[in-house]
């Protein structure tokens, strides 16, 4: 028990020395998304980020992000279902594509603006609907603002979009809100809401979501999703992510 107890005390104090991730008051990196949709948050030049996850249905993402310039990332994204067990395989079809461009950093009195693009949908994939549980960004703009208070760091988070993964007869305006604040030095929870005004399913419009993340060593984020929890069948899907920042 008393090797238990001095593993435990120097693990945490090696997180706590270490842990320099996108969530907590000791972020050193900015997040990028609320959950499924994006905040203003951008990597810095010569950064990169591979973000995996695990998702219902033996499900898998996977997303490679690049900082080429200050003000401009890209990268490709990938996912399929049933990648572990006996159950046959089944990828989604072109990679999706994610750019991202700032236009206004953050001020005083002023949120940060991006403009972007992302055509890669969220979520496993649900084969009786033909989609993924959530569309993409499609176009989009994005703001967010963070403010300091007694509690930690809390940014506040917006954007519309248009995505094109609807029926052209059914493709519409979108918005989503979404919160973040810091809970100690490297624990942050999330909290979005997404309109769905491109949705005809009443299942998929007005969602909240909710994380939480924890920054595990330098560089690397763990995240824990709850999608849908407001759902009136009580599916709730879990995820798990890690997202990998690093210099190149």
């Amino acid at each position: 028990m008393k090797l238990f107890k001095y593993f435990l005390i120097n693990a945490i104090s090696f997180v706590s020395l270490f842990a320099l991730g996108t969530a907590g008051n000791s972020a050193k990196y900015e997040s990028r998304q609320i959950i499924d949709f994006p905040t203003a948050g951008i990597l810095k030049k010569n950064y990169y980020s591979a973000n995996i996850g695990f998702q219902s249905n033996n499900s898998m993402y996977f997303e490679l992000l690049i900082a080429p310039l200050d003000w401009l990332n890209c990268g490709v994204s990938y996912s399929g279902n049933n990648i572990v067990g006996n159950s046959e395989p089944s990828f989604q079809g072109l990679p999706g594509i994610n750019v991202k461009t700032r236009l206004f950093d953050e001020k005083l009195n002023i949120p940060a603006l991006v403009l972007g693009f992302s055509n890669q949908q969220k979520g496993t994939f649900i084969e009786k609907s033909n989609r993924f549980e959530q569309y993409s960004p499609g176009f989009y703009f994005a703001l967010s603002k963070n403010f300091k208070w007694d509690i930690g760091s809390l940014a506040f988070h917006s954007g519309i979009n248009y995505s094109l993964d609807p029926k052209p007869e059914n493709q519409n305006i979108n918005f989503w809100l979404g919160f973040e604040q810091s809970i100690a030095k490297h624990i942050a929870i999330n909290l979005e809401y997404l309109a769905g005004l491109d949705e005809i399913d009443q299942n998929f419009k007005n969602k909240i979501n909710l994380s939480f993340r924890a920054s595990l060593i330098s560089g690397l984020t763990l995240e824990l999703q709850f999608r849908h929890i407001n759902s009136t069948d009580d599916n709730i899907n879990r995820a798990i992510f890690l997202d990998l920042i690093n210099i190149f």
